[in-house]
């Protein structure tokens, strides 16, 4: 995917800001984000893949017609060898999509955010990756004021995760968002900046 665009993967943990910073980058003209948990969803809800995914996770998740949001979503946290055989379906579209819309795009940066840019082996498909990481503990803090988890369920929904430490150690670039909403946006525009650099140092 690598030519005269920047291309740029975005990932971390569960929680740590990855939303927060697409949103800031979005707002610049030149840069166009993609959403690849979006892009998952619409395919796993779509009428396309609904036999496919029927027979992976049969009845208690396919009914009518649908597959069940809830009811995937339990599965997919509890039973790791029914997610890995989804990945493996979702995975590929996905990314055939990314390409395509990177592709026919007129912007000079293309951020896509992805959870599992380091699990998938995407990260080397990019001119390089940004890693949004904060502490455990805000992590957990997070988890259990925005999504309502207890305690229990936020450390379990974490250790499910590639460490953190592991992304950041393997990143090109860290953004640490244990900071407020005005420091935050500081950081992203500081990012952006050197993202153009970077662009513009590639087009030399």
């Amino acid at each position: 995917m690598k030519g005269p665009k920047l291309h740029v993967g975005l990932t971390g943990g569960i929680c740590c800001g990855k939303s927060t910073v697409s949103r800031i980058l979005s707002q610049f003209t030149d840069v166009l984000v993609i959403d690849t948990d979006s892009l998952a969803k619409r395919l796993i809800f779509s009428d396309g893949l609904y036999i496919t995914i029927r027979k992976i996770f049969g009845s208690d998740v396919c009914t009518q017609g649908k597959v069940g949001k809830e009811e995937l979503s339990k599965v997919l946290f509890t039973d790791q060898a029914k997610r890995k055989e989804l990945e493996k379906v979702v995975h590929p579209l996905v990314w055939q999509e990314v390409k395509k819309l990177a592709r026919e795009s007129d912007q000079g940066i293309i951020l896509v955010e992805s959870a599992l840019i380091f699990e998938t082996g995407w990260s080397s498909l990019f001119d390089l990756v940004v890693v949004v990481a904060c502490s455990e503990t805000e992590q957990e803090r997070r988890l259990q004021t925005e999504r309502k988890m207890t305690e229990m369920a936020a450390k379990q929904r974490i250790g499910a995760q590639m460490p953190l430490v592991e992304k950041v150690q393997r990143a090109d670039l860290v953004i640490w968002s244990d900071c407020n909403e005005v420091e935050m946006r500081r950081k992203v525009e500081k990012l952006y900046q050197n993202l153009v650099e970077l662009k513009e140092g590639k087009l030399k």
